[in-house]
């Protein structure tokens, strides 16, 4: 145990006894039947054979292994997450150790968007925990809008995060539905004394997919065709708005894409964004919103005089 504890894995004596008997006994592992005895004079264990367990990992497992605790790393203020972030750097250093690895885990070359503060990341664990316990919460919440907080318990499905904002998705039984609640909105959460069982029916990873961000609105998946000056159309090639972006047209004047979609505000966001590179050709609603947007910003600058 005192070498373990040099590798960073501390474990009770209890653990260790039944690691050891399931590498005597266990037969879905790697190996069977390790030939491990103790032996009362020097007061240890030992193989009674030749014996050794092949660690599954090559070099390239080692570096990828080492991205992902870098990768980890960003979300280190998270108490969640950063306990996977050193649970992987453990094992990348464990096999360094035994295999005398030149993986540098040190050696930072990927940078991430980081933001400086977002409201509500301290409610992440105690939310999780509930999620793996099926325990209920409690939350008091307030809208960005000028109304009171409410208080109401929710039976929390899954987490979420989109353009650095995380949102709680479950099941509200005073509305009776399910709803999306963002922690940057949570005043306070408690773990509630109820449990919940989430029905098999419901579709985690699935749940958001006809929609871009978290904004289900009337939950109706409807065409849109977009048509991309050729300049923004490269970029629309290499990363798709969405799951199930098909090419209609790709020339050297225009990219065509399809998407089938819910409409929402995230949408329409992330259309406007692209500016002038963009025309929306269908729905004829969508592309009315959009042109009446962007009447109101001209409005803006109006009182500009060249």
């Amino acid at each position: 145990m005192e070498a373990l504890e040099g590798y960073d894995i501390k474990i009770s004596p209890a653990m260790l006894e039944k690691d050891l008997s399931a590498m005597r006994n266990e037969t879905g592992l790697s190996f069977q039947n390790a030939p491990i005895v103790y032996n009362k004079s020097p007061k240890g264990y030992h193989y009674t054979r030749a014996f050794s367990i092949t660690m599954p990992f090559d070099e390239e497992d080692l570096r990828l292994l080492a991205k992902a605790a870098q990768t980890l790393n960003q979300f280190k203020d998270i108490s969640y997450f950063n306990q996977f972030a050193g649970a992987v750097d453990k094992v990348v250093r464990l096999i360094k150790q035994t295999k005398k690895s030149q993986v540098n885990e040190h050696q930072h070359y990927i940078l991430f968007e980081k933001v400086p503060y977002l409201r509500g990341y301290q409610h992440l664990d105690l939310i999780i925990e509930a999620i793996e316990n099926s325990k209920c919460l409690s939350l008091v919440y307030q809208k960005f809008e000028n109304k009171p907080s409410a208080e109401f318990s929710i039976s929390p499905y899954f987490v979420k995060e989109f353009h650095n904002r995380w949102y709680v998705v479950g099941f509200n039984a005073g509305k009776n539905e399910i709803r999306t609640y963002g922690l940057d909105r949570i005043v306070s959460v408690s773990l509630s004394y109820d449990t919940y069982e989430m029905d098999e029916s419901f579709d985690i990873e699935g749940y958001f997919k006809d929609c871009i961000g978290i904004n289900l609105a009337d939950g109706v998946v409807q065409k849109v065709v977009l048509s991309f000056s050729r300049a923004q159309g490269n970029y629309i090639k290499t990363q798709n708005l969405h799951r199930s972006q098909a090419i209609l047209k790709d020339d050297d004047q225009e990219l065509v894409v399809q998407l089938n979609v819910i409409i929402n505000e995230e949408l329409i966001m992330m259309l406007m964004s692209h500016g002038d590179h963009l025309k929306v050709i269908q729905p004829v609603s969508l592309a009315d919103e959009i042109k009446e947007r962007c009447a109101k910003i001209v409005a803006k600058y109006a009182y500009i005089i060249n």
